[in-house]
């Protein structure tokens, strides 16, 4: 009943609501009258959760044939008394809070899958006991090949995008430009910045694809060794969940979750076609970092949290937060140095190395005006008026924003106070930015939370492993040595059902709703369809054009252009520009 009403809710509320359908199914409007009445879907929502329940009995054994088996899988339906809290909350406070129904409707089908799955898998105690019952072969196999599916797909994305000439210049095509430039004499030199990246951003883990780039270059490689790097994020997170749950089974889970997770997804691919950020190498560099971190292995540890500072300034803020760690757990020698110098960094980079090459304060700190604008006036307003901070922070669309980014993975990175106190600067740079696309998983700007959010769910759901099984008022027949291989397991599942189920929804794959939206910029003909205005300007413009010319071209245009003698997107560059390129009713990139 519980299920049944929720889901009835959820879909009433997602058809009637513009924000919530814009989110979900970009460009459709209902009615109110225009829909089936309430009573009628709710009704609906309770006959196929009735349904469901019946189904997933009858995978479930029990001694007391299907009445038992009933009662056994009922309790993995009260995630959806989270929908009902919402509903609750969103008449109480007149709106809002409804529109988190399908997250919560996401993580809920999750709960209920993983439920299923530890009733089911009772049967087969091997798959709950310790890791040397599960075979390791197999679970390498599944990552290995769930990475592998992940890498063809996204880089067969960025090649046919490339191809269609649909991918923009800005914050993509520029650093094609600025390797290009760097092996010609001008170290990181691009038409926009200048003589140097540095103006922007004290970042330049691309430089160590110069050997790779030497050999290939262009944005085609740029985006293949990015797209290998994400997917292989699986490693550190395997290692990490195999070595705290003790269940292989269950670390493999996890892996696959992360390849499924929509926000690392976009760090990868943007919804404004953008396909490659050097700074994207943060993710698989602070995983490694946190699993080195874990198992104490500092060298490595180091190695790990240098290539995350390269990968961009604020990079090195979770680093120097596992020094600080480190530091508290008696690792002083190893940890405090790890700190100050990755606050060192920090500072130097945004209020001295930036600033030098730019002229002037850096631009990020604008991001923070409403908080003072600069590294001090921050400070100043989170410690000398921290309610300000607060209210701050926790503003609808940031709320939102972090519910996009925990609960995918299940939210169990909360139930990690050291992933969270890791990622605290992180998540405080997010929220306390008045900058709008800080708050979004569209972006980019949510990289450092991706690891947060993985690794810090494979953390909490350690925790609860060693936690839960204590609890023996939840465990009726189950015997003490299965209890841990049963959370670990659920945990498991939990994250990938989750994982899915949000990509599904918010994200831009082949299997995702945004990818067959019309409305939708991430829509498949918009992106990855070569069109006669690509063939022409492949065949009949850009050969005509030398590479020793200057050019300003428009967005997605100026992207072929990076390896001329200077490839500006129009209108800059007009003064001097010896070709100027245009396409006609150019679709806007934020559209």
């Amino acid at each position: 009943m519980c299920a049944g009403v929720s889901l009835s809710l959820t879909v009433y509320y997602v058809l009637t609501d513009d924000f919530t359908l814009w989110t979900v199914w970009q460009g459709a409007s209902f009615a109110a009258e225009d829909l089936p009445n309430l009573w009628v879907l709710r009704a609906a929502g309770v006959l196929v959760a009735v349904l469901v329940w019946i189904v997933a009995s009858l995978f479930v054994k029990s001694p007391g044939g299907l009445p038992e088996s009933l009662l056994r899988v009922a309790p993995g339906f009260s995630g959806f008394l989270s929908v009902l809290a919402l509903n609750a909350a969103d008449a109480y406070r007149g709106g809002e809070t409804m529109h988190w129904s399908v997250l919560a409707t996401t993580c809920s089908v999750g709960f209920l899958a993983a439920w299923i799955t530890v009733l089911a898998a009772g049967d087969r105690p091997a798959a709950l006991e310790t890791p040397k019952s599960a075979s390791g072969r197999a679970a390498i196999t599944a990552i290995l090949l769930g990475a592998a599916v992940y890498f063809a797909v996204t880089f067969t994305m960025g090649m046919l995008q490339y191809r269609a000439l649909r991918i923009s210049c800005e914050d993509t095509a520029e650093f094609d430009e600025m390797l290009w430039r760097t092996l010609h004499g001008s170290f990181l030199a691009s038409s926009r910045y200048g003589p140097s990246f540095f103006a922007k951003h004290f970042e330049f883990i691309q430089v160590f694809l110069l050997p790779l780039y030497a050999i290939w270059p262009g944005l085609p490689l740029l985006m293949l060794t990015q797209g290998a790097a994400l997917a292989s994020g699986v490693i550190p997170v395997y290692l990490l969940a195999r070595r705290k749950l003790d269940n292989r089974a269950a670390a493999a889970l996890f892996s696959l979750g992360y390849l499924a997770y929509a926000p690392m997804q976009y760090a990868d691919k943007r919804l404004i076609y953008g396909t490659y950020l050097p700074e994207t190498l943060a993710i698989p560099a602070l995983l490694w970092a946190l699993y080195f971190f874990d198992r104490g292995r500092m060298r490595w540890f180091l190695a790990a949290g240098f290539f995350a500072a390269a990968s961009k300034e604020d990079m090195v803020l979770p680093v120097a937060m596992m020094g600080l760690v480190l530091a508290f757990r008696g690792k002083w020698r190893w940890g405090m140095p790890v700190f100050v110098g990755g606050v060192a960094w920090f500072i130097v980079a945004l209020t001295v190395i930036v600033p030098h090459y730019a002229g002037g304060p850096s631009h990020t700190l604008m991001s923070f005006a409403q908080m003072g604008g600069s590294v001090g006036g921050v400070l100043k307003t989170v410690f000398g008026d921290p309610l300000y901070a607060l209210r701050f922070a926790l503003e609808f669309k940031r709320a939102d924003f972090m519910l996009m980014i925990l609960a995918p993975m299940g939210c169990l990175a909360l139930f990690s106070p050291t992933a969270v106190l890791i990622f605290l600067p992180s998540i405080a740079s997010n929220l306390l930015a008045s900058w709008e696309p800080s708050t979004t998983i569209y972006y980019h700007y949510h990289i450092s939370l991706v690891p947060f959010a993985v690794g810090g769910a494979v953390l909490g759901a350690a925790n609860l492993v060693r936690i839960l099984p204590q609890w023996a008022v939840l465990w009726g027949r189950v015997v003490p040595e299965r209890r841990a291989g049963c959370v670990a397991l659920f945990c498991g599942v939990f994250v990938l059902a989750s994982s899915v189920g949000g990509d599904i929804v918010y994200g831009k794959m082949p299997w995702s709703l945004k990818f067959y939206n019309p409305a939708s910029p991430a829509y498949w003909r918009h992106i990855y369809v070569e069109a006669p205005r690509a063939e022409f300007f492949v065949s009949t413009v850009l050969p005509s054009i030398p590479p020793s010319a200057k050019v300003s071209a428009s967005q997605f245009l100026a992207t072929r252009f990076t390896h001329h003698a200077a490839a500006h997107v129009y209108p800059r560059g007009l003064g001097e520009a010896d070709y100027i390129v245009l396409e006609k009713d150019e679709p806007d990139q934020f559209s």
